[in-house]
């Protein structure tokens, strides 16, 4: 026989969610939270739909582990921390694509010549990815007592891309890995309303 969950009025879903980008480092987060029908500004773009694999949150610590000849290990250092956030974009926009190669969107000039109406992005042999801000929000409960919870991530690069598929049977994805970086000694920041939090 299973334990009794403890209270299951804790328990969360993302039922839905959305991710953004800044490219400015002047852009600032919201200072309240938002429903996820509210757009947060001109500063940020709104990386559109993701597939149902959603987001996959990575966080780990780099330890070092103290021993003792009587007692094994006495204590536990960390060393670092990692945090990562993982999604496959399904929207193929400006934004996304240039995200993916760390580059730009210009106009088209083959041969000198613009032509009206192309943009072109150029994949160069080598590349400095932008530092971008990221801010992800998910949500769950109903529309009259949503529970937000947002990440916000002030230094962030792109450190792994996935293969995209171009095919008749699947939507193209865009499978992204952003690293949080850091900044004064902060990699992220959650801010929720939950009261499972708020609350306690």
């Amino acid at each position: 026989m299973t334990a009794p969950i403890a209270d299951p009025h804790n328990i969360r879903v993302a039922t839905t969610g959305r991710m953004y980008l800044a490219t400015s480092s002047a852009a600032k987060f919201p200072i309240t939270l938002l429903d996820e029908f509210t757009a947060w500004g001109p500063d940020w773009t709104k990386l559109g739909e993701f597939d149902t694999d959603a987001i996959e949150y990575g966080f780990s610590d780099d330890i070092e582990e103290l021993r003792s000849w009587q007692n094994g290990v006495v204590r536990i250092i960390v060393k670092g921390r990692e945090l990562t956030l993982k999604a496959n974009a399904l929207e193929s926009s400006r934004q996304v694509v240039e995200a993916f190669h760390g580059g730009s969107f210009g106009p088209w000039k083959p041969e000198g010549t613009t032509v009206p109406g192309v943009s072109a992005l150029t994949i160069g042999t080598t590349t400095a990815r932008p530092v971008y801000k990221i801010g992800f929000e998910w949500f769950d409960g109903d529309p009259a007592a949503r529970h937000t919870w947002r990440l916000q991530l002030e230094t962030v690069q792109v450190s792994q891309v996935e293969s995209p598929k171009f095919n008749g049977e699947n939507a193209v994805k865009w499978g992204m890995t952003l690293k949080a970086l850091g900044k004064g000694g902060v990699l992220a920041q959650w801010i929720t309303n939950d009261p499972a939090v708020v609350g306690s």
